[in-house]
């Protein structure tokens, strides 16, 4: 709701469900293994929106959450002819190298996130970079989950706690992200 009324046509990808799989979270193998199905589904709804006739082929962006944050990483490191022009991860697990990606990336985690740890994603930067900018917000005193308004609980030993001065930031980075790199 909010990024249309931003003037954005957004498009939900459902990897999930055609796959008859309700959560990844307490599957170990599944969680890495749906992350090679997923980032093609990514790259298919691309293809979708650019054929439409309201749908600006050259300012596609893309946006995950969580295990959707992970794909989304893995989306943009792939060589393709037809990359995102903007992407966004909230808590994702960084499990790879944070630079020489195909698309702009705005990282978004909590400091006190340790289902996916934002030292993780710190860690996988590199100064002076090269090619695509990577910007990594880190909000002191926000877990997994922080954007979720009204959440507060504990999941798989991990807290989950709606932080409302990291989600109204969170509004204003992803807000000015797009603009620069889809505007």
């Amino acid at each position: 709701m909010r990024l249309a009324s931003w003037g954005y046509v957004t498009f939900q990808v459902d990897s999930f469900g055609p796959r008859s799989i309700s959560s990844v979270c307490q599957d170990e193998l599944l969680l890495v293994s749906i992350v090679s199905k997923r980032a093609p589904d990514t790259y298919d709804a691309k293809s979708y929106l650019a054929e439409l006739p309201f749908v600006d082929r050259n300012r596609i962006g893309v946006i995950g959450w969580s295990h959707g944050g992970l794909t989304i990483l893995s989306v943009i490191d792939q060589k393709r002819n037809d990359p995102f022009h903007a992407a966004i991860a909230f808590y994702p697990f960084c499990n790879r190298a944070l630079f020489d990606f195909n698309a702009p990336l705005l990282i978004l985690i909590g400091d006190k996130d340790y289902w996916t740890p934002a030292n993780s994603c710190f860690m996988r930067t590199r100064p002076g970079q090269t090619g695509h900018e990577v910007v990594l917000k880190i909000y002191p005193d926000a877990t997994h989950g922080f954007d979720m308004e009204g959440i507060d609980m504990t999941f798989l030993g991990y807290r989950i706690l709606y932080n409302p001065a990291a989600a109204a930031d969170a509004i204003i980075q992803v807000k000015e992200f797009l603009t620069k790199h889809l505007k």
